[in-house]
């Protein structure tokens, strides 16, 4: 009995599939439904399973100059997954890749990843365990399968997955594309910054990224600043000019403005690197499965994002300052007076 139901279920999935919005390429769509059902088998995961997660980059990229917003119901009728239970996951991808659809088994840390174009299809089983990414040869050797490039970025947000983390950080990573070290010094930046620096009625940030690198997009989910409304101003610098704190992995600078006052509070923001180091060791020349590893370790600590928030200064912040911190071509460690113009960058004409 129990094998009759199990087979008019997934009839009936099959069904919705191909009924499914007549005229939009259903007959593409339900083209995935085989390479579902056979990762779940292999993961020995049945529908709506405790265990099973699905990460994908539709409603990112294009198949056939056509959106893939439409494989997302799909995969909630193949897998019972959703957003609303946290285990749909999606993540950033430029248009022209192909689609990709990983399936996971949180419990045994394995996953099938899937790699379709719109009428053919191939599938990778990957093992996700510390031990297995442990070998340096991980990532090669997951690469030449259906993952192909986007590995890192699988392997790091079904990191996330694993580790139970909050809709909002798994969010920047969705926005990121993957999740790395960066990702997570800006979500740490940005919940020890709501904690310690919280907004007073009338009051908005305006977050100087300085240098601009990936913990940027954290502070874009977390408080909805974008350089379109002109509260996330990127100024790159380089590393050598804003050397002022070995200690330090700055972040940028935050603006705690009042528009009625017309007067705030700027803080330059950064991370303990002391803080980071007691967790564990990571620099850029860190392979990319120890950054993994890496990454698994400071998960843990998601909830003490204040112990690795750290204020390098406070300044009071008048209107004409605020300008000229957030003007092009100014370094705003130079006006702080914490560097002299000397490391300033030249600009293109001055280098001439």
């Amino acid at each position: 009995m129990r094998t009759v139901t199990k087979m008019f279920g997934r009839l009936a999935v099959c069904l919705f599939v191909l009924l499914w919005l007549p005229g939009s390429g259903f007959a593409a769509v339900s083209g995935i439904t085989p390479f579902v059902m056979d990762a779940m088998k292999v993961l020995k995961l049945e529908k709506g399973a405790e265990d099973l997660g699905v990460l994908t980059n539709a409603r990112y990229v294009r198949l056939g100059g056509k959106t893939t917003e439409q494989y997302v119901p799909v995969l909630e009728a193949l897998t019972a997954c959703s957003i609303a239970k946290g285990n749909l996951l999606f993540f950033n991808e430029r248009p022209e890749e192909s689609l990709l659809v990983a399936l996971a088994n949180r419990k045994t840390m394995q996953a099938v990843v899937i790699r379709y174009d719109g009428s053919q299809g191939k599938s990778k089983f990957l093992s996700l365990k510390d031990s297995d990414i442990q070998d340096p040869e991980f990532f090669w050797n997951a690469t030449l399968g259906a993952a192909g490039k986007e590995t890192f970025h699988i392997v790091s947000i079904l990191s996330a997955w694993f580790a139970n983390t909050p809709y909002d950080f798994r969010q920047c990573a969705e926005l990121h594309g993957h999740l790395c070290p960066g990702i997570l010094f800006g979500y740490f930046t940005v919940k020890g910054l709501l904690q310690k620096y919280p907004l007073l009625p009338g009051e908005e940030y305006i977050f100087i990224a300085s240098p601009n690198e990936c913990k940027d997009d954290a502070f874009q989910v977390l408080l909805g600043l974008t350089p379109g409304k002109r509260n996330l101003i990127v100024k790159p610098v380089n590393k050598k000019q804003i050397k002022t704190n070995t200690e330090m992995l700055l972040s940028g600078i935050i603006l705690k403005w009042s528009r009625s006052k017309q007067q705030g509070l700027g803080i330059v923001v950064g991370i303990d690197s002391d803080a980071i180091q007691k967790v564990t060791k990571v620099n850029q020349q860190t392979p990319r499965n120890m950054k993994i590893l890496a990454v698994r370790k400071l998960l843990d600590h998601l909830d003490d994002s204040a112990d690795f928030f750290t204020a390098e200064r406070e300044f009071p912040l008048s209107k004409a300052l605020k300008e000229q911190l957030m003007q092009a071509g100014t370094n705003p460690y130079v006006l702080l007076g914490m560097m002299p113009a000397a490391t300033s960058p030249k600009t293109e004409g001055e280098q001439r």
